[in-house]
């Protein structure tokens, strides 16, 4: 089996999971930022889980958000927009799913276009987030913390080294082991 299929499917499934116990049921706006890699099974997995009136993608070049939305629409009946920019992907979006091959950070996913009660998944080696991005979030689940607070990469990595983000931060709750937060959806 291709190892690149594998880590598609089960990035895309993470998303997914952390979907279903954290995003509102009645979640009707899917905002994606990126188009290659993980992106078909992140917008496939969702779509599958909630009954979309619409779903935005976008990335850098005109052709490859295209492409995948004709990759997506030969699978689901969704309407599906291609958008130029992240803005108008994640404009009044339930889910915010940033993720981009970005070089550098750079402020993709807004904090001021977060309406509460988001889901919001920000990954990637290179954060594409705003530093007060934490300030309007009632819960920050992480999968690995050890993963989060290593090295020079990753989506919160100027969170982590700021110290807006620690295991022990107050008001977040980061999952610290193999337990799903107990809070379900809407719970914040």
């Amino acid at each position: 089996m291709d190892a690149t299929l594998i880590t598609e499917v089960r990035t895309g499934a993470m998303t997914a999971v952390g979907a279903k116990h954290l995003a509102r049921r009645d979640s009707r706006i899917l905002g994606h930022v990126g188009a290659r890699g993980t992106a078909f099974s992140n917008v496939t997995m969702l779509d599958s889980m909630f009954d979309f009136d619409e779903i935005r993608v976008t990335s850098r070049r005109q052709e490859s958000r295209e492409a995948f939305v004709d990759q997506l629409r030969a699978v689901t009946n969704t309407p599906i927009r291609a958008v130029a920019t992240a803005e108008e992907a994640f404009d009044n979006a339930d889910i915010l799913v940033e993720a981009s091959r970005l070089n550098e950070p750079t402020p993709l996913l807004r904090t001021t276009q977060v309406k509460k009660g988001a889901f919001v998944v920000p990954y990637g080696t290179i954060s594409a987030v705003e530093i007060d991005l934490l300030d309007v979030m009632d819960k920050v689940v992480v999968d690995d913390w050890r993963e989060s607070s290593s090295g020079k990469f990753g989506s919160l990595r100027a969170h982590v080294d700021s110290g807006r983000l620690t295991q022990e931060s107050p008001l977040r709750r980061v999952r610290r082991d193999r337990q799903w937060p107990e809070a379900g959806p809407g719970e914040r």
